[in-house]
């Protein structure tokens, strides 16, 4: 896996990298079902990219094994003109791709995985930035709204976020049935489904109040004493959580 992650920073540490040509690279190497869709948003422009592999008995296959989501989350890969070269936020982008990259290793030497995976991040090597001492802080070309409809898909039974600008990794459910874990809320797309299941972990009860600009309330069946009963959801999408 290293070795995929090497190829995949100096692929993106690039000036002039995109969508298209992360494409090319990932299908170069055995990768089939590959979107990518370009998105203007009031600060620039990202394309968005999605990577699907079938499992031997995945639903693309009308299989019943579960679907995974990976997603990486990410302001941009650079921030150029301001800053050169590729920056922190793009971890996010760099560890979603380097999956998909050993996937398709995996899949052309013969081990497929029993379910779909579905991958899907955006790829901007210039997002704009925010002002801030002693260096500007990493925005994005796009809004949460964009990013979770064109990266979120209804087809994931779970979903693995992977965030720098957060700073954790956690995993996210959906599903549209009993959920399995202690928390969940429902999604704020219109169509209100499907249920997201979260697993608090430290680093997201110590996440900033001041970036909260919401708040959510667990149903009364799944409140437990341990458990924080009050989320707290920031612009990035990501939660908080305050102990009753």
């Amino acid at each position: 896996m290293l070795k995929q992650v090497l190829e995949i920073y100096e692929l993106l540490d690039d000036a002039s990298i995109n969508g298209q040509t992360v494409s090319e690279y990932l299908k170069s190497r055995g990768a089939e079902q590959i979107e990518v869709k370009t998105i203007q948003g009031k600060s620039g422009a990202t394309d968005f990219i999605k990577i699907i592999f079938p499992g031997t008995g995945g639903k693309k296959k009308a299989g019943d094994a579960p679907t995974l989501g990976i997603i990486g989350r990410l302001g941009g890969i650079g921030a150029r003109p301001e800053r050169i070269g590729t920056v922190s936020d793009a971890d996010g982008a760099v560890a979603a791709v380097s999956c998909a990259l050993k996937l398709a290793d995996m899949n052309r030497k013969g081990d497929v995985l029993k379910g779909d995976v579905i991958i899907a991040t955006h790829i901007c090597p210039n997002a704009p930035t925010q002002p801030h001492d002693p260096v500007p802080f990493m925005s994005s070309p796009v809004n949460m709204q964009d990013m979770n409809q064109w990266e979120v898909n209804a087809e994931m039974d779970a979903i693995l976020p992977l965030t720098e600008t957060a700073s954790f990794i956690s995993t996210v459910s959906c599903n549209r049935a009993r959920p399995p874990a202690p928390l969940w809320w429902e999604s704020p797309s219109p169509q209100k489904q499907p249920y997201l299941v979260v697993q608090p972990v430290p680093a997201m009860r110590a996440m900033s109040k001041r970036r909260a600009s919401s708040v959510l309330k667990w149903p009364k069946p799944l409140r437990r004493k341990n458990v924080g009963s009050t989320m707290k959801m920031n612009s990035l999408g990501w939660c908080s959580y305050t102990d009753r």
